[in-house]
C-alpha cells in the first residue's frame, strides 16, 4: 500500500513514525486535501501486524482490514453530531479510553472536523490530550485551525495539507475504480464533503446519485410522488445531515447541468453519463423554472446549515419544487 497522496505531509508523518510516534497530530488543510484518507493510511500503519516493510501497512492483515472496514476495537472516530462536536462525545471518548487496548499496544482516536468542537468539548479535549489514561495516539483534523484553542494546537504535531486541484481529484477517484462521470462529480463536490467522500466510491454515493435522478424525474412527471420518495429514501432510513447536504449539492449540480444543456454547453456537463435523462427532463422545464429550482435547493441547504431540521426542510423543498414545476403529487 502507498500513501493516498504524496507530499510534505507524508514525509513528516514518515519521519515521525520512524522517530517514535507523537501523542497527538493535527492535520490542517482545506476540505478535499486528503486528510481523511491519509489519516486512515497512517492508522493502518500504526496497527499493521506485518512489519516486513516498516514504512507501509500491508493492507492484508486482520488489523489493516479492520481499519479499512471501520471496526477495529482500538480505534475511535468522532464526527460532528449535527453542526458541532459536543462535550458528551468527548466524555464518551474519555470513558472508552480509560480501558486498556483490546488488540494493540495503544489506542488511536480520530476527530473529524475538530474545529467544530463546542467550547465545553474543546476544554474537555484539552484535558484529555494532557492527561490520557492509557497510551494512545490522537489525530485531529481541521480545515480552520484558528477556531481551535491555541493550547490544543500547541500540544499537537501540526501536519499541513495542501489543496488538491480538480484534475488531481478526478485522477484519484479513477484510480479507485470510479467511472469518469462519477469521478468528475465527486471531484466537484469533494471540496465541501471530504470526510463523507473519502469513501465516495462506495455504494452510498451511488445511492445519492440514484436519488438525484429519481427525484428530478418525479418532479417533472405528474404520475409520481416526490414527497413519498423523500420519506422512503431519506427520512425513514435516517440519513445524516452531512449526507443530506451532499445530496443537495449533487441535486444542485444536476440543475446546473440542465441549464448548461439548455444553453448548448454540453461539453461542460458533469452528469454526462445521464445525458438521456437530462434531455428528457429539459423538454418539460423552462429556463425560469430551472433558475427557481436552483434557488430552492440553495435556500434549503442554507436552512439546514442553520437549523438542521431535516424533515421540515426537505418537505418544504419538495412542496416549493412542485409549486414551481406545477406538479401535484398523488
Amino acid at each position: 500500500m502507498n500513501w493516498p497522496r504524496q507530499g510534505m505531509h507524508t514525509r513528516l508523518l514518515d519521519q515521525s513514525y520512524r522517530a517514535g510516534l507523537s501523542h497527538a497530530y493535527l492535520f490542517v488543510g482545506p476540505e478535499g486535501s486528503g486528510k481523511y484518507d491519509t489519516a486512515r493510511f497512517f492508522i493502518q500503519k500504526i496497527f499493521c501486524l506485518d512489519h516486513q516493510d516498516s514504512n507501509r501497512p500491508c493492507g492484508e492483515c486482520s488489523a489493516c482490514r479492520k481499519i479499512e472496514s471501520g471496526n477495529h476495537p482500538d480505534l475511535q472516530v468522532i464526527a460532528p453530531d449535527g453542526q458541532t462536536i459536543k462535550i458528551a462525545q468527548i466524555r464518551a471518548l474519555q470513558s472508552a479510553f480509560s480501558l486498556k487496548a483490546v488488540e494493540a499496544a495503544r489506542k488511536v482516536y480520530l476527530i473529524q472536523s475538530a474545529d467544530l468542537m463546542t467550547p465545553e468539548a474543546a476544554n474537555a479535549m484539552l484535558k484529555f490530550l494532557e492527561e490520557p489514561a492509557y497510551p494512545c495516539v490522537a489525530i485531529l483534523m481541521a480545515s480552520h485551525p484558528a477556531k481551535l484553542l491555541p493550547t490544543i494546537v500547541s500540544r499537537c504535531q501540526v501536519i499541513p495539507f495542501p489543496a488538491q486541484n480538480e484534475t488531481e481529484r478526478i485522477d484519484y477517484f479513477q484510480q479507485k475504480g470510479v467511472p469518469i462521470a462519477q469521478a468528475k462529480l465527486l471531484a466537484r463536490v469533494m471540496g465541501d464533503h471530504e470526510e463523507q467522500l473519502a469513501i465516495g466510491e462506495t455504494a452510498r454515493f451511488a445511492e445519492v446519485l440514484e436519488l438525484v435522478v429519481q427525484l428530478t424525474t418525479e418532479f417533472v412527471s405528474k404520475q409520481k410522488q416526490p414527497m413519498q420518495l423523500i420519506h422512503d429514501k431519506i427520512i425513514k432510513i435516517g440519513w445524516s445531515l452531512d449526507l443530506v447536504l451532499l445530496f443537495l449539492d449533487c441535486l444542485g449540480y444536476w440543475f446546473r447541468d440542465l441549464m448548461y444543456l439548455s444553453s448548448g454547453l454540453e461539453s461542460e456537463l458533469i452528469y454526462s453519463a445521464y445525458r438521456e435523462q437530462l434531455v428528457l427532463q429539459l423538454k418539460s422545464l423552462s429556463t425560469e423554472q430551472l433558475l427557481k429550482g436552483s434557488d430552492v435547493i440553495l435556500n434549503t441547504k442554507r436552512y439546514l446549515q442553520l437549523h438542521g431540521n431535516l424533515q421540515m426542510a426537505l418537505e418544504a423543498m419538495v412542496l416549493q419544487m412542485q409549486g414551481e414545476f406545477r406538479v401535484c403529487s398523488q
